[in-house]
């Protein structure tokens, strides 16, 4: 199947990744399947389990007797480009298991083309048989113009929280090379079909519909004495300018960083505050074509949430500090 460069891939892969999926919920992918991603810079397989989630199958007896953390969002979490070993979150819990012992299990459960919104939704179809005792989930940017396309909750059709249906103009824009050429005459931001103040107007919007969500989350795990952890991580361009190229999400992460109930790593702010940040090469980090992760990027990710975490005592103090799972 060929998916133009300028459509809605991620919809289109969940078509071809559901196709035979009977009774699927279109939450996560097919229990007990996998996918070979293959794009011209790599190619690795996805195995999913019994919750068609990218981690080990068994779970509910993986978990049993330690702290659960669950680790929610897009295709970055799922860990897109790199190999089913070499997540961010193996690395970070190989970290954390060399520090403390084998007492915290980091769940992988990022979804390819999910938003702040189908993430939320995943969290409450796993957490009754999961009982995470924390979650990460990671933002950006990207997650921003997800559900600005997309809608919020409200707008989303009841079927499939992912395929949504997308406005006329813009299936003509991803084939018509003459109708792309009157858009970028007449609009801003041509392939939204916006002018700069329609397109921040909706930008803020989006950013109001992911904050409602983290607060959503947030409200949930401490109801059970449990911790959202938000991490928020930058594309190419902005880690090249160690800078948010967006003003409403740069005033989303900082509305989230005072509410103390939330611990929020920010990646541009690390980088910005280390030493030896001139010594990261930025193109090791990203696939040149794709634009995911490298498995070197990814164990800078890991590193990073380590050591937040870990000098915060985040997971290793508080109400979770001695809890133990039945």
């Amino acid at each position: 199947m060929y998916s133009s460069p300028y459509s809605n891939g991620f919809d289109a892969l969940k078509l071809k990744m559901f196709s035979k999926c009977i009774n699927c919920n279109y939450i996560s992918h097919t229990p007990n399947s996998s996918y070979t991603f293959k794009t011209a810079d790599f190619q690795f397989q996805h195995l999913y389990n019994e919750y068609g989630i990218r981690d080990r199958n068994n779970l509910k007896d993986q978990i049993l007797n330690k702290k659960v953390c669950l680790t929610i969002g897009d295709s970055f979490t799922e860990g897109v480009g790199t190999h089913q070993d070499s997540t961010w979150q193996i690395l970070l819990e190989n970290n954390f298991t060399n520090l403390y012992g084998d007492s915290i299990i980091f769940i992988n459960a990022g979804i390819s083309g999910f938003d702040p919104i189908n993430a939320t939704e995943l969290y409450y179809k796993l957490k009754n048989d999961l009982n995470p005792d924390y979650v990460i989930m990671s933002i950006s940017l990207n997650d921003v113009i997800d559900v600005l396309n997309r809608g919020g909750k409200e707008n989303r059709i009841k079927r499939s929280q992912i395929l949504v249906k997308q406005q006329t103009g813009y299936y003509f824009y991803s084939w018509s090379y003459i109708f792309r050429v009157i858009c970028h005459n007449v609009y801003d931001y041509p392939e939204m079909f916006m002018n700069d103040d329609e397109y921040k107007a909706a930008e803020e919007i989006a950013c109001k519909d992911i904050e409602n969500e983290i607060y959503n989350i947030s409200e949930s795990l401490k109801s059970n004495g449990g911790k959202l952890i938000i991490i928020s991580f930058p594309d190419l361009w902005e880690f090249k300018n160690l800078s948010y190229s967006s003003q409403n999400y740069i005033k989303l992460i900082e509305r989230i960083s005072t509410n103390t109930d939330i611990k929020v790593i920010d990646f541009i702010d690390y980088i910005n505050s280390i030493d030896f940040k001139n010594q990261i090469i930025v193109e090791e980090l990203y696939w040149q074509t794709d634009a995911h992760f490298t498995p070197k990027g990814y164990e800078l990710w890991s590193e990073i949430v380590f050591s937040e975490l870990n000098q915060s005592k985040t997971l290793t103090e508080g109400d979770n500090a001695n809890y133990t799972k039945n």
